[in-house]
């Protein structure tokens, strides 16, 4: 697992990277209340990441620049206060009781034991955070040009599915457990250029960004068991640590969007092609990292020597248990009771390494009501399992409504992925030259106790556009 002094020098990088820059979510408030259906609703700066096509309307935003936005996003995959409460807070028929588990659900043949473990899922505990920080005045959009910049922060670990059993079953005589497991966090700064170009009937975008890797510790189980013979335990676990500092790549946006076709408009965007980063290539962190290290010794904490040039480390960890018994648990000391083992991966064989920056695919349809209510249709779907993306059909559908003059309305629904269903509502204060939003959004569940994860996020922008509540070719932001 990644140690407390990884951790420290990750968010010590994060620290030393933004200094007093102010947070941006991954999607702005408008799109958190909208449930992220923005591969059509999106307009100027916010157009880049979803579909940089929308850059093209510019007689709708002919500029628009941030000034303050922050999120904070938290969740995992099946925990949430309506399954607590449901088993550990107390049993309705003894007050202040936590539930027997091994008793039967009213009116059934199996236990709350069984009942509980329905709810994990075959990947364990996901729990991830993210957020992304953007360099207010540096992210704006002139015309059909747009310059976005921030660094990302992402944190993804789980816990497997095993080992929840283990707790629930108490180790029964003849049980392996698979215990491997995966950790990563990653801290990245994006620069992005995008331009859109308008055609009679529809409009393309593109983005190119370069990606610069600030951070990244990562823990990657090559495998691991835990078994209860008759006589005795055995158990045994490989796990990687392997950090960086510095990298570098590359990652690509395509758009389009057509015109509106009476009440109907469609696009499509795939986000993040080729999108992958180089670790251990030398960029701005590394050839400054001893300006940095003057305020915390990063590569000596990560395991890096000093002296070598080199930016990246790695080990191999084993841990194991043989044949443990009662007599040798009361015999042997603690530390002759569990065995451990820690190797240093050479440079050679680690030198650089990539991680991806996974792409998204997005397809979107509009559907103008009247004037002041706008429906918004998304669908969309990852390529692989990591980061902020998920190898999942994603639907999602939103409304905008403007019929308040000054303060839009927003709510939004999905379906699809691993944190599914998601609901959110967002409202703002919006005029032709400025905008504040707030959205909320939240996973897995229509209520703040059946949810597993909450995103929120508060926004506001400096812009230039149509007079508020005019017959624009679409409703953008109001």
């Amino acid at each position: 697992m990644v140690n407390n002094s990884t951790i420290k020098v990750l968010l010590a990088l994060t620290v030393i990277s933004i200094g007093s820059l102010v947070a941006q979510p991954l999607i702005d408030a408008r799109g958190v209340g909208l449930c992220g259906t923005y591969t059509i609703a999106s307009r100027g700066y916010n157009a880049v990441g979803y579909n940089p096509a929308n850059l093209g309307f510019v007689e709708e935003v002919p500029f628009s620049m941030s000034l303050l936005n922050t999120n904070f996003l938290i969740r995992n995959n099946f925990i949430t206060l309506s399954l607590y409460n449901q088993f550990f807070t107390g049993d309705p028929d003894t007050p202040g009781e936590p539930l027997d588990l091994e008793q039967r659900v009213p009116g059934q043949n199996y236990t709350y034991k069984t009942l509980l473990k329905g709810y994990i899922p075959s990947r364990g505990l996901v729990f991830d955070m993210g957020s992304n920080t953007s360099f207010p005045g540096l992210n704006f959009s002139w015309g059909n040009y747009a310059i976005t910049s921030g660094i990302q922060v992402f944190w993804e670990s789980n816990l497997p599915s095993p080992f929840f059993k283990l707790l629930l079953e108490l180790n029964p005589v003849g049980s392996t457990y698979d215990m491997s497991f995966k950790q990563d966090i990653l801290i990245i700064q994006h620069l992005g250029f995008s331009f859109a170009i308008p055609f009679p009937e529809f409009k393309v975008g593109f983005t190119i960004k370069y990606l610069a890797g600030i951070g990244y510790a990562a823990v990657d189980s090559s495998g691991g068991y835990f078994h209860t013979g008759e006589q005795y335990i055995t158990s045994q676990s490989f796990y990687q640590n392997r950090q960086a500092i510095g990298g570098d790549g590359i990652a690509l946006d395509f758009g389009f969007t057509s015109d509106r076709v009476d009440k109907w408009q469609f696009g499509a965007a795939i986000n993040n092609v080729v999108g992958k980063i180089y670790w251990g290539r030398r960029n701005y962190i590394n050839r400054n990292i001893d300006w940095i290290e003057a305020l915390y010794p990063i590569r000596s904490t990560l395991g890096i020597p000093t002296e070598s040039g080199v930016y990246t480390s790695g080990t191999l960890n084993q841990f194991w248990v043989d044949s443990l018994n009662v007599r040798r648990f009361f015999n042997l000391p603690p530390d002759s009771l569990f065995q451990k083992s820690s190797e240093a991966i050479p440079d050679s064989l680690i030198g650089q390494f990539s991680s991806n920056y996974p792409a998204i695919l997005r397809m979107g349809v509009a559907y103008f009501v009247d004037p002041e209510v706008t429906l918004y249709f998304d669908l969309s779907t990852g390529f692989t399992d990591y980061y902020f993306a998920r190898k999942q059909w994603r639907l999602s559908v939103a409304t905008e409504v403007t019929h308040f003059k000054y303060l839009p309305i927003r709510t939004g629904l999905a379906w699809g992925g691993e944190f599914s269903p998601e609901m959110s509502f967002g409202f703002g204060f919006a005029t032709s030259w400025a905008d504040i939003s707030l959205g909320l959004r939240m996973y897995g569940g229509y209520s703040l106790t059946t949810a597993t994860g909450f995103q929120f996020a508060v926004g506001a922008s400096f812009r230039k556009m149509k007079p508020f509540r005019s017959a624009a070719t679409t409703p953008a932001g109001r």
